[in-house]
């Protein structure tokens, strides 16, 4: 539905390892390694522009959360719909501070990104394709 010459912005989650009930509640289907969603672009007709992990700085937090969380839902014994909902709604969560270290981390994130660097990992991946003339 791209017009020729049109430009797609995706963001997809990343790392199949992170996968976990945050994303069942965000109603992902996979997720992607930066290889795979650049070839997935190439085979869908896309000149790749750029790609790029995101979501650095959080990165190692989210491993962490990602590595336990088996243990605490078996623990408790939850693995319905509603309790992966629940916990997302409690990652969510905003907390003041933690928000603002947030913003100020993301917002070096974009600078590096806008300066047409890349960065090595993180909990996203974005690309930049285009729609061939």
């Amino acid at each position: 539905m791209l017009v020729p010459g049109g430009v797609l912005f995706l963001t997809v989650p990343a790392f199949p390892s992170l996968w976990s009930y945050f994303d069942e509640a965000s109603h992902h289907v996979r997720r992607y390694r930066l290889e795979e969603l650049s070839q997935r672009l190439a085979q869908a007709g896309f000149k790749v522009e750029t790609t790029s992990y995101y979501m650095m700085s959080i990165f190692p937090l989210v491993w962490m959360q990602r590595k336990l969380a088996p243990r605490r839902l078996q623990a408790k014994g939850t693995q319905s719909e509603q309790d992966a909902h629940d916990r997302t709604v409690d990652d969510l969560r905003i907390v003041p501070v933690a928000n603002q270290v947030l913003v100020a981390c993301l917002g070096l994130e974009a600078r590096w990104l806008k300066s047409g660097r890349r960065l090595p990992f993180g909990t996203s991946l974005l690309a930049l394709g285009r729609k061939p003339s």
